[in-house]
């Protein structure tokens, strides 16, 4: 992880992953050689999960005390769809991606829509305590994402070989 990114507050932090999920499902779009298609799906689906552990376990508790329930509700059942379409990715015939990619990347990005410009910009308003806060939460967050990422990419690597 480059020293930019460990650098980047907790909000910095989702709005990359967004925009790396974002490409991801822009580039497995347009790809046409099936196993590469299936890599580049391995590698968003290890993404989304990092992606949503850190909103899950890190992030989500944090905002639960600086904004109401319902501003965090919205973003976490968008991106469970997204979890629940990715799951699907990974066992659908060939002639069915297409499909459902288009699906995963309209959740992803009523997902993004919600957590950016709604949860977000409501945190970021918020007072300098909450943005120092974010700081130190972004601290815990990219400590778990490279311990998920080095265990996704042991784990896919057992696939591989």
């Amino acid at each position: 992880m480059s020293g930019l990114a460990e650098k980047q507050n907790a909000i910095e932090i989702l709005r990359t992953e967004h925009a790396q999920m974002r490409d991801m499902i822009t580039i497995i779009g347009a790809t046409d050689e099936p196993e590469l298609k299936r890599q580049l799906l391995r590698e968003l689906v290890c993404i989304a999960k990092v992606h949503a552990e850190l909103e899950v376990k890190y992030f989500y508790p944090f905002v639960s005390r600086h904004v109401r329930y319902e501003h965090m509700k919205r973003p976490a059942e968008e991106f469970h769809s997204v979890e629940v379409l990715l799951a699907e990715l990974e066992t659908a015939d060939p002639s069915e991606l297409g499909a459902l990619l288009a699906r995963v990347g309209e959740r992803l990005e009523k997902h993004i829509f919600d957590a950016e410009e709604l949860l977000f910009m409501r945190i970021e308003q918020r007072c300098s305590d909450v943005t120092y806060s974010l700081s130190q939460l972004s601290a815990r967050m990219n400590s778990k994402k490279k311990e998920m990422l080095a265990a996704e990419m042991t784990e896919s690597s057992r696939f591989v070989s």
